[in-house]
């Protein structure tokens, strides 16, 4: 907490490829102003004016999932407005609408390296019931997200989709054969290489191959997925599984500089009972 100053958001973080990073605050906090860091356990202040907060209850857990040591979720601002986001935003669902609808998460791939992330499916081979790949949220030549009523690949040239009917690829409209096919509840693993601009998957864990090359890595791509009108759900994963051999996870940790200078406690969290 800073009182009696009004500061812009630069004093907290700053781009990174793309991305809004948290990073060390070297100003004052004001007479009444206060810092819970690395005491947050005690509620003591670390800002050094002394203003300590009294703990009402016992901490029974800390979360270290924070903006300096997180993973990303969906973004509101990349997701139909008639998807259903749920499970923290980790998870999306056309929500037996009757029509395709994309969600993007708010991480920018960065523009070197390699990176990936995992979907648990909420596909199935009875319908094209669900896409899985990346969306540019920057591309001049097409909308940001496939709108309302079309999958991730349907007719725009700014997103590329692994199919869960067929296993097919799809982009621009057009379909290519490719993979297995993946029902509900599997596990798919997508690669994204800015090096080689190419695009591929593990579908339970099992190598299905380079999917797309000679992806414009200028763009600013993001992880995304759309289903049909079903009440399965799609779930995204950064952290907790095993990511191929030569790729980084999309966590914001992992990003270069991110960790330049102290921020590991910008941000600390408890949870009180």
């Amino acid at each position: 907490f800073i009182g009696g100053q009004a500061l812009d958001a630069t004093n907290f973080g700053e781009f990174n490829d793309g991305n809004w990073e948290p990073i060390a605050y070297t100003g004052t906090y004001g007479n009444n102003g206060c810092y819970l860091g690395e005491d947050i356990a005690t509620g003591g202040d670390s800002s050094g004016n002394g203003n300590d907060w009294t703990v009402n209850g016992t901490i029974t857990a800390v979360d270290n999932n924070t903006p300096t040591n997180g993973a990303p979720t969906i973004s509101p601002l990349l997701a139909n407005t008639t998807a259903t986001l749920s499970n923290g935003n980790l998870s999306g669902s056309a929500a037996n609408t009757g029509n395709h609808k994309s969600c993007g998460v708010g991480f920018v791939l960065p523009k070197t390296g390699k990176w990936c992330w995992k979907v648990t499916s909420g596909g199935s081979y009875s319908v094209h019931s669900e896409t899985l790949g990346i969306i540019a949220i920057n591309d001049p030549t097409g909308t940001q997200l496939p709108a309302s009523g079309s999958e991730i690949g349907a007719s725009t040239t700014n997103s590329y989709g692994y199919q869960s009917y067929d296993g097919d690829t799809y982009r621009s409209g057009s379909y290519a054969s490719y993979g297995d096919p993946f029902l509900d509840t599997e596990e798919i693993i997508i690669g994204y290489d800015a090096d080689a601009g190419t695009l591929k998957y593990w579908n339970e864990g099992v190598d299905q191959g380079t999917a797309f090359s000679s992806i414009d890595t200028t763009l600013d791509w993001v992880p995304a997925a759309s289903n049909l009108g079903n009440t399965q759900t799609y779930t995204f994963e950064f952290e907790d599984f095993t990511a191929p051999a030569g790729y980084e996870k999309c966590l914001y940790a992992n990003l270069d500089d991110f960790n330049e200078g102290d921020v590991s406690n910008v941000f600390c969290q408890g949870t009180y009972t």
